[in-house]
């Protein structure tokens, strides 16, 4: 605030009166009070050195929150300062201002975010890769036989053996190994001799698990 002084001799003179701050005030009136801090201390039952906190405006040395008010309110009844000021509402650090409560922090996701996101889906993907992999190389595959059928009565000394297994299985007949093509479908043509005769079709995986069936074909 400034005030203006009576003009003499054409000269102009300006009074400079600085406003007190809360901490200011706060010190001042407790001295007007002949008290000193260990008295106040004594009888607020505030701890010294948040007293002293308020008087120097080092409001970040107080507690955060409705503790921190509570002690600001406290001591200023206690001096007779009036709290309709600040009851609700926090100071700034350093100043004897009065502050709102502080906004709650943002969440930002940035690029570097994404980045990192990347690359924990993609770990999740390619483990749940590696586990179906020895999932599937764990079990025995699957063999499906078309044909011949159980006890099938052939005129004639050959039988064509059909069917179908997983496309990483190996396929044997009667020890014999037998091509596959990129579906796993096999097709061969098995020479029989008169009578009946055991077709064994064996389906091996790569870690030598095996499924195997058996046909008894007689050959008139």
């Amino acid at each position: 605030m400034s005030k203006k002084k009576p003009e003499k001799e054409g000269f102009q003179t300006t009074e400079i009166v600085e406003e007190k701050t809360l901490g200011v005030e706060l010190q001042e009136a407790r001295k007007a009070r002949l008290l000193t801090i260990e008295e106040a201390e004594r009888v607020t039952k505030i701890r010294k050195k948040y007293l002293l906190a308020l008087e120097k405006n080092n409001f970040s040395a107080l507690p955060p929150g409705t503790f921190g008010r509570g002690l600001l309110s406290t001591y200023a009844k206690f001096l007779g300062i009036s709290t309709h000021r600040f009851a609700d509402i926090f100071p700034q650090k350093g100043h004897g201002k009065l502050l709102s409560s502080a906004p709650a922090k943002k969440f930002v996701i940035s690029p570097r975010t994404f980045v990192w996101l990347g690359v924990i889906i993609l770990g999740l993907v390619v483990f749940s890769y590696i586990i179906f992999q020895v999932a599937a190389f764990s079990v025995p595959p699957k063999l499906t036989l078309v044909r011949p059928a159980q006890n099938a009565q052939i005129s004639s000394d050959q039988v064509v053996v059909e069917g179908q297994t997983d496309i990483s299985a190996e396929v044997f007949i009667n020890g014999e190994p037998v091509k596959t093509d990129l579906e796993g479908r096999f097709r061969e043509q098995v020479n029989l001799s008169s009578g009946q005769n055991i077709l064994k079709i064996t389906a091996r995986s790569r870690l030598g698990k095996e499924t195997i069936v058996e046909r008894i074909v007689v050959a008139k």
